[in-house]
């Protein structure tokens, strides 16, 4: 086999682009993770779940530009709206407990029309977007997969997305619908949305009918329409690739994935850990496929920049819950010595196995005298596996009790961290720490625990520094940048830290439940008993590209 070339495939981001992760994001600790799916998985976001819609929009814009009646763009949005509310419809009549974008507009549309025998398919499935999941989710992931286009303020179709929209057409052109030009009504009869329902039903995908589309989609995703394949959609194809092989190595080994264990059992314990999870004391090494080992070794850095994330938020949380007494605020040396006190040095004394009074007796507990090297990184990242008493995974998995276990926890998986990346020789590990400058992130953050090796470091001062760097100015740095001032969680007054809201760490999407939503609507996942398994469709696709 062909050595691999990892720098060919590395994201070429060009420039620090600082998306906003949203008002639930105080430290701006999504921007690196959204930099590094954006790349992984382009064209699925966090909102994008269902196949169809890629190709039902498709179809939506092409139809409209073929009858001919959108001359302005208020006919436009009016031709949009009613083919969507009839798609929407369509899936609740045919699934009652399918979920399609503007499900709660659609159940009291149904309601009415068992009394009046017509349904209004006039309305906004969402009532603050004129394009509804289009324009709310759908828009951007079609623009980037290169299936539409802006033009004069209207999309359309590219030579990429006609062929969707054309076999969409395919697999509803006998539906009264669409033989009886429903599109024109504003009200459609129920016995004709009960007999077009089928047909127009997110569910439909592995119906013999939708063969045609449901195989462009597949080309679509994984890149298999034979032309020169670019650098994100290459990753898109490797990490949908890695999704189809750790979920037949779960079905293998017995231990098929669960619906509730997703981000764990094929996120964090393959890319991270490199190990399967099968039980709660039971996992085994997980090897990946030569193919996909550079996107692998990116997947790896979103799980670490997740721990990185969980552990600064936790002491944000921790932070939030001191000055919830104190309605006046508080120092930040008075919020650290409350902090410190014997709940935060009981909790590290049960894990670490013993006391430690300063940090750098917490990174003795992991070996640590002197700043790691590249060779101890590497022999800790093998050794501290995913069920080890030290994991992250353990550290961060339990939900503490009150601010002085939280802190605890914060900064035994700092020190887990630090022996295992302080000095990592990893590619993609140095590429993502160059390219997310000032964010916080690994590269950044493990720093600020050479000054545990020192004999004078104090928890009082490692916390002093690491909380006003890293969480108060760090807060008010991401603040400022959003104008957001008016919905601060925290703001100072002279020398005091006054609390504005609480705080409670997310867990940040990795978009692979997305990804596994979509892979089953295609086919290539099979989602029976509330696990996944791999359809004889996705074991053929899976053997072709790993191999490439």
């Amino acid at each position: 086999m062909a050595t691999i070339d990892a720098v060919a495939f590395l994201p070429r981001w060009t420039k620090l682009v600082r998306t906003d992760g949203g008002g639930r994001d105080p430290l701006g600790l999504s921007r690196v993770t959204e930099s590094i799916t954006d790349h992984l998985l382009q064209g699925i976001i966090t909102t994008t779940d269902r196949a169809r819609y890629y190709s039902f929009y498709c179809w939506s814009l092409w139809h409209i530009q073929q009858t001919g009646q959108s001359r302005k763009f208020a006919d436009f949005i009016r031709e949009f709206r009613r083919r969507e509310a009839f798609m929407a419809l369509s899936t609740i009549m045919a699934n009652s407990e399918a979920s399609p974008v503007g499900v709660r507009m659609v159940g009291p549309k149904l309601e009415a029309a068992t009394q009046a025998g017509v349904v209004d398919c006039d309305f906004k499935v969402l009532p603050s977007n004129d394009l509804g999941g289009y324009g709310q989710y759908y828009a951007g992931s079609l623009l980037q997969l290169g299936l539409t286009r802006h033009a004069d303020g209207i999309d359309l179709t590219t030579d990429l997305g006609d062929p969707l929209a054309l076999a969409f057409h395919k697999a509803v052109d006998g539906t009264p619908y669409l033989k009886k030009k429903r599109w024109q009504d504003r009200e459609v009869d129920l016995k004709e949305i009960k007999q077009s329902a089928s047909n127009f039903s997110l569910d439909s995908l592995s119906e013999p009918f939708a063969s045609t589309e449901r195989d462009l989609l597949r080309k679509l995703f994984f890149s298999l329409d034979g032309t020169t394949r670019s650098e994100r959609s290459t990753l898109r194809r490797h990490s949908l690739g890695l999704i189809l092989h750790i979920i037949g190595e779960y079905e293998r080994n017995g231990a098929p994935v669960k619906n509730s264990e997703l981000e764990w059992q094929v996120v964090h314990a393959p890319h991270y850990f490199r190990q399967l999870w099968l039980a709660d004391r039971k996992a085994i090494a997980y090897e990946v496929p030569a193919a996909f080992r550079v996107c692998d070794s990116f997947w790896q850095q979103f799980c670490l920049h997740q721990f990185v994330a969980h552990a600064i938020e936790t002491l944000l949380y921790a932070v939030l819950e001191v000055l919830s007494t104190e309605p006046s605020g508080v120092p930040v040396d008075q919020i650290c010595s409350r902090l410190i006190a014997e709940e935060f040095r009981s909790e590290i004394r049960d894990i670490a196995g013993k006391n430690c009074d300063s940090p750098r007796m917490l990174l003795a507990t992991l070996g640590i005298q002197s700043k790691p090297s590249a060779s101890f990184c590497r022999g800790k990242q093998a050794e501290v596996g995913l069920l080890h008493a030290r994991s992250e995974f353990r550290t961060a998995k339990e939900v503490p009790s009150n601010a002085g276990n939280a802190v605890a926890r914060a900064v035994l998986t700092l020190a887990t961290l630090y022996s295992k990346w302080r000095a990592a020789d990893n590619e993609a590990f140095a590429f993502v720490t160059a390219n997310a400058g000032n964010e916080l992130s690994a590269g950044r953050v493990l720093p600020y625990l050479d000054e545990w090796l020192s004999t004078t470091c104090s928890w009082q001062t490692a916390l002093e520094k690491l909380i006003g760097d890293c969480v108060i100015d760090q807060h008010d740095s991401v603040m400022y940048e959003k104008r957001n001032l008016e919905s601060c969680w925290l703001h100072r007054q002279e020398r005091k830290i006054i609390k504005d809201q609480d705080y409670d760490p997310p867990s940040r999407s990795s978009r692979q439940g997305n990804a596994i939503r979509i892979l089953s609507d295609i086919s290539l996942l099979d989602n029976g008993s509330d696990v996944y398994r791999l359809t004889a469709d996705g074991r053929k696709l899976l053997n072709k590209i790993s191999t490439q």
